[in-house]
């Protein structure tokens, strides 16, 4: 019977070592396959580098080349792309121009006459095999034009059809570009004084994007004119945290609204 009894806990005790080695060879094998996910995730990084030198900026007649390259980039494929700005990148006469990477091949490739929305999206789908949605493309040429526009009826009329499509979209209603048309909205509402619904755009810009320093900035800026000083505090705060490189001149900010608040 005790020869029985001492199999059986052998019997066991081999059993729990084999369970022990299953689990070990699972949490290794899931260890690897993190890892490589982790691996192949930094090897998606892309970096786009767009001059900021006048004469390259003077030469993008659709606006701004570096958050046209942003809205450009669907929301699902954001987290693989940093859009940052350069110095000259030389070969002025052939402006606008950018520098594309990827830190899977580590190969920099320039690209010269970037002059429109469409360039840009030839630019990411030659380099990265990425299509923009031919809605974010269109959404720059319509913001292009109506930053043309003195007419607030006009302007407001364009940015508002944007706003309306890629709201409806569910594949881009967290999109850079409805952000950018937005914050285009409310500056022309604050133009226009029509400061309650310039501040709305503000909001719903920071609750898509709460990291977008741009839409904080702005919306500290429509509840100052509000005369909401402790709204625009908050907001400039934020502002701060999102956008390091101007955290001294947002604190400036903060000191002013402070003191206003002192008064």
């Amino acid at each position: 019977m005790s020869g029985v009894r001492a199999c059986f806990v052998l019997s066991l005790f081999m059993f729990g070592v084999i369970l022990n080695m299953m689990a070990v060879m699972i949490i290794s094998h899931t260890t690897l396959t993190e890892a490589a996910m982790a691996q192949q995730h930094r090897k998606q990084q892309h970096t786009v580098k767009v001059c900021q030198n006048k004469n390259c900026m003077k030469q993008f007649k659709a606006g701004n080349l570096l958050e046209t390259f942003n809205n450009l980039i669907p929301p699902e494929s954001a987290a693989d792309f940093s859009i940052e700005s350069s110095g000259c990148l030389s070969r002025c006469g052939e402006g606008p121009n950018i520098e594309a990477k990827s830190s899977s091949d580590r190969k920099t490739t320039m690209f010269v006459g970037i002059d429109s929305p469409d360039a840009a999206a030839t630019v990411l789908e030659s380099r990265y095999s990425l299509s923009s949605p031919a809605m974010l493309v269109a959404a720059c040429d319509v913001m292009a034009q109506a930053n043309q526009f003195t007419s607030f009826t006009k302007k407001n009329t364009y940015l508002s059809s944007v706003i309306t499509s890629l709201s409806n979209d569910p594949a881009l209603d967290t999109s850079n570009a409805l952000v950018s048309a937005l914050l285009l909205r409310a500056d022309a509402r604050l133009v226009e004084l029509d400061i309650t619904a310039a501040i709305q755009d503000c909001l719903t810009a920071t609750q898509i994007d709460p990291n977008n320093g741009k839409a904080w900035r702005q919306l500290a800026e429509a509840y100052e004119i509000s005369g909401d000083t402790i709204g625009a505090l908050e907001a400039v705060t934020k502002w701060a945290q999102t956008e390091q490189v101007f955290v001294t001149k947002a604190q400036r900010e903060v000191s002013r609204l402070r003191s206003k608040l002192s008064r």
